[in-house]
Order: C-alpha cells, then sequence, then structure tokens
C-alpha cells in the first residue's frame, strides 16, 4: 500500500510539473501578445486555475472515491464466490448423500416420464450406467406403466402432492423385481416428480411364506390354536370350530379354561402344562376338554 501511494504522488507531482510548464509557456506567449481586456485576462487566470487544481481535486477526491467504490466491489465480488462456494460445498454434500441411499431415487418430467436425474443406488440395481439411465422413461423401468396408469396416478400427484404405489422395476438384463415408491410433487423452476423407490423382494417373500403358513394351519384336520403369553386367544383353525363348536369369533379374546375346561384336571395338571411352555419348552400330553354343547372329548 505504501508503494502504491508513492507512486500515485510522483505521478500527480509529475502532472503538475508538466501542467506548471505548459502554463509557464502560455504565459511567455501571451506576454509577448497586445494587452487582453480585464475580462478576457480573468478567463484566462480563471482557466488556468481550474487547470491546475483538476489533478489535485481528481487525486484528493474523485481517486479515493474510486478506489473505495473497486474496493466495495471487491467485497461483493468475494461474499458472492464465498456463498457460491458454500452452495456449492451442499450441493455436493446433498448429492452425496443420495448417492449413498439404500433406496432408488428419481426424478421425472411429470408429463412425459423422462428419468432427469438419478442416484447411484438406481444405477447399482438396475445394471444400467447413470447415461443409459438418462435416456430411460419410466416406462421403460417398469413394465405395469401403461398411460392410463401414468395419467391416473399424475392426476392424483398434481391433486394430492403425494403417491405410494406398488409395481415392477426391469434391470437391464431384462429380470424384474417388485418395488414401492414414494413419489412427490416438487415446484422449483418447474414442477418435478421425486421418487424413492424400495425393493420389496424380501418384504413380497415374507408375506408369501406367512401366507402360507397360515392356508396350512387353517387347511389342517387337527385344531390349532394361538394365544397370548397370559393365555388370551389370538387365533383358532377351522379344524378347532370344527371339534369345539365354538366359531373363531366367539373364542378370540377368551381364555380356554372359560371354554375348554372340563374339571378333569387339576390345578397342577395345568400349572403344569404352563411352566413348561413359558420355560420355552414343548409340552405333549393328554388332556380333556369339554365342547360348547357339554360333552367331553
Amino acid at each position: 500500500m505504501t508503494t502504491v501511494v508513492k507512486a500515485n504522488w510522483r505521478v500527480f507531482a509529475s502532472m503538475l510539473l508538466v501542467i506548471f510548464g505548459v502554463e509557464l509557456a502560455v504565459m511567455l506567449l501571451l506576454s509577448t501578445l497586445p494587452p487582453w481586456p480585464p475580462l478576457a485576462t480573468d478567463l484566462v487566470d480563471a482557466l488556468s486555475l481550474a487547470v491546475i487544481s483538476a489533478p489535485l481535486l481528481w487525486f484528493i477526491v474523485a481517486k479515493p472515491l474510486a478506489r473505495g467504490a473497486e474496493a466495495e466491489t471487491y467485497r461483493l465480488e468475494a461474499r458472492a464466490e464465498s456463498e457460491r462456494r458454500k452452495a456449492d460445498e451442499g450441493l455436493r454434500l446433498f448429492r452425496a448423500l443420495l448417492d449413498r441411499s439404500t433406496d432408488i431415487i428419481e426424478v421425472v418430467e411429470p408429463n412425459t416420464g423422462r428419468i432427469l436425474d438419478i442416484n447411484e443406488r438406481a444405477c447399482v440395481q438396475l445394471g444400467y450406467s447413470r447415461g443409459e439411465l438418462l435416456a430411460l422413461s419410466m416406462g421403460d423401468l417398469d413394465p405395469t406403466l401403461d398411460p392410463s396408469s401414468w395419467t391416473r396416478n399424475s392426476e392424483q400427484l398434481h391433486e394430492s402432492g403425494e403417491l405410494v404405489w406398488e409395481g415392477l422395476h426391469k434391470r437391464k438384463d431384462g429380470s424384474t423385481f417388485p418395488v414401492e415408491a414414494s413419489v412427490s410433487r416438487i415446484a422449483l423452476d418447474r414442477e418435478y416428480n421425486v421418487a424413492v423407490v424400495r425393493d420389496v423382494t424380501e418384504r413380497k417373500r415374507a408375506a408369501a411364506n406367512l401366507l402360507l403358513q397360515s392356508s396350512a394351519l387353517n387347511a389342517a384336520a387337527d385344531p390349532e390354536v394361538i394365544t397370548g403369553l397370559d393365555g388370551t386367544i389370538v387365533w383358532v383353525n377351522p379344524a378347532f370350530t370344527e371339534s369345539t363348536g365354538y366359531a373363531a369369533e366367539e373364542a378370540i379374546g377368551r381364555n380356554p379354561r372359560e371354554l375348554l375346561r372340563s374339571g378333569v384336571h387339576d390345578r397342577a395338571f395345568y400349572k403344569q402344562l404352563w411352566d413348561t411352555i413359558l420355560a420355552g419348552n414343548v409340552w405333549r400330553g393328554e388332556m380333556t376338554n369339554r365342547r360348547k354343547d357339554g360333552s367331553l372329548y
């Protein structure tokens, strides 16, 4: 800064010497001419003063103002650059979070279904490169999305702003897997559909297994009863109704001792049964129960 100030004052001094030299030459020239009227002389003096004062005013007033404006411009530009870097860093962080998600995330054009953006998980799970996916539409990924279902989903999204649907996603090799998608309509510079898509293969398999087990229990020829730890009945199969005469809605919520105790066995018998079960072991034995009509079996 000191060097710059010294350089500026050297420039200023040089300018003054040049101006004084020019002024002196003009005065010498004028002295050889006939005398001027007083008014003309005053005008020449005023002009000379203005010429001499102009550099001084420029250094004292205009240049500091220009330097201040330049410094303010630099400060604003530096602040804008800092904010831009922070925004870029935030976007990179957000992108990293999206790419590390365990779910597929898709940004879709609402009207055409064209894929506008995709996260890394989608590339891994579907077997496509990012560029390949950005050349596809949702109809290419989900064979269940026909034009009518796409229109219906778009209308619901437009009305409520969100939608949950189940469908399929097709990998690059042609294989498919079931998915559940949570879709939101987001309005920024324009509208976008953002879908968080989850592979529900394991959930579907577990549900199918439960259905199979339930079907097997319902089809069993022997009575099956499921109770809570306190003995309250939570489920019975049709064979239970056939054996006891109690319909499921009559049995559920009640304790077997209210329905089936025959009076043949003492308290110690039932205590030994429950102690065995609650200890995590299997009780095997014979007992006599009472049907709804009072008969024993």
